[in-house]
């Protein structure tokens, strides 16, 4: 039995303790997971980019105009349709454009909101580059480029704006600005999220213009504006973060209507009866909508008329054009009013809700995703401004 224990204890492997790890193994520990890390990040990146999710937070905060497209950044909609396109160098969704007019081109500005951007359609399908492609077509002789600075959620003012400070350093011959109806009202103060960083201006007792900052600095100082603000690198290079930022504006949302929710719990306000049949507050009346509607008409009007000025300064011609919405939304107080100013001041004026109303109900439909339009809306829009341009003798340079 002696013998046998001898044998067997030889076999038994001896338990060596463990030296502490030194701090170059503690270092290759930390770089082996780092690396790792990375490796998993970048990858999840790439496949997010070829799917093209996190793309959809594409907007930086502007002092001047309220907010401007990152520059150089891709992005994707899903809203309302598909669509995938790209911000160029200097933020327009557009190709890279000189800022000096090459010899022999007849240049045209595109100054609008997220129908001249082109929302839900593919570049190539947009208005814009339709038109280029037909004023190319029609008059070989010469070489047009349309220009595209559109913005998403822009107002009168901030078009304006952005003609001002950036359309006009690329020499157009014409610029057109593109309203839709009913947009005067946007005018107005917001307070939807990120859309109350724009400025708001108003008219004084003599009909001039002044701007109001108040709201804007407050929106900066609240906490989704230091979150676009202190995570912008985060927005402008990673599609992972681009997914996060879009639930965390989804949270900030929830959250603000929690709070409003709980404030009245607090106040007692949950213990007031609602009167039967009356599920919500009741809305402006229509005379009070038409009241304010034509108070902003006349502020637009000024905004028209210094887009003029502007414009002339610099050699090129303004015109606006008033594009339609879905069919369920018609409106006439702004066409009325545009008409009525373009005739006094002599600007250009067209308007594309005539156009698209000749067609029948179903196809008209067709014409429109959600807000905005398809690539047969824009298609019908390319045609109608080529005709507009055409008609009114502003491309009488070009033919000559």
């Amino acid at each position: 039995m002696k013998v046998l224990d001898k044998v067997a204890e030889a076999k038994i492997p001896k338990v060596m303790t463990k030296a502490p790890l030194s701090w170059k193994g503690v270092l290759f520990c930390s770089v082996e997971i780092f690396v790792c890390a990375l490796v998993v990040v970048l990858v999840l990146e790439a496949v997010l980019a070829f799917a093209g999710l996190g793309e959809e937070e594409y907007l930086r905060m502007d002092e001047v105009a309220g907010w401007v497209p990152m520059e150089g950044k891709h992005f994707t909609h899903r809203g309302e349709g598909f669509s995938r396109g790209w911000f160029n160098s200097i933020g327009m969704p557009d190709v890279e454009r000189s800022k000096k007019k090459p010899a022999g081109v007849f240049r045209i500005a595109l100054v609008g909101d997220s129908l001249t951007e082109g929302f839900s359609v593919h570049p190539g399908h947009r208005f814009g580059d339709l038109l280029e492609k037909r004023l190319n077509s029609e008059f070989p002789d010469r070489h047009f480029e349309v220009l595209n600075f559109g913005v998403p959620a822009y107002n009168i003012a901030q078009k304006y704006l952005r003609l001002k400070n950036l359309a006009l350093d690329y020499e157009p011959d014409i610029a057109i600005m593109q309203c839709r109806e009913t947009e005067t009202l946007s005018l107005g103060p917001s307070v939807n999220g990120w859309t109350s960083a724009k400025p708001d201006f108003a008219l004084d007792g003599k009909g001039h213009l002044f701007e109001n900052r108040f709201q804007q600095v407050r929106w900066h100082q609240s906490a989704e504006g230091r979150r676009m603000r202190d995570t912008f690198l985060l927005r402008r290079y990673s599609r992972i973060w681009g997914a996060i930022g879009q639930q965390m504006q989804s949270l900030s949302i929830w959250q603000r209507q929690t709070w409003r929710q709980w404030d009245r719990v607090l106040k007692g306000k949950w213990l007031v009866a609602t009167p039967a049949g009356s599920q919500k507050p009741a809305g402006p009346t229509d005379a009070q909508l038409e009241t304010a509607m034509k108070h902003f008409c006349a502020l637009a009007c000024v905004f028209f008329d210094e887009s003029k000025a502007a414009a002339e300064k610099r050699g090129c011609t303004f015109t606006y054009v008033l594009f339609p919405r879905p069919p369920q939304s018609q409106s006439t107080i702004e066409t009325k009013v545009f008409r009525t100013h373009s005739l006094k001041s002599g600007i250009p004026y067209d308007d594309l809700n005539p156009t698209f109303e000749s067609f029948p109900l179903q196809m008209r439909k067709k014409l429109f995703k959600g807000s905005h339009l398809s690539n047969e809306g824009n298609q019908v829009a390319a045609d109608k401004l080529f005709e507009f341009l055409n008609g009114s003798g502003l491309l009488k340079q070009a033919k000559q």
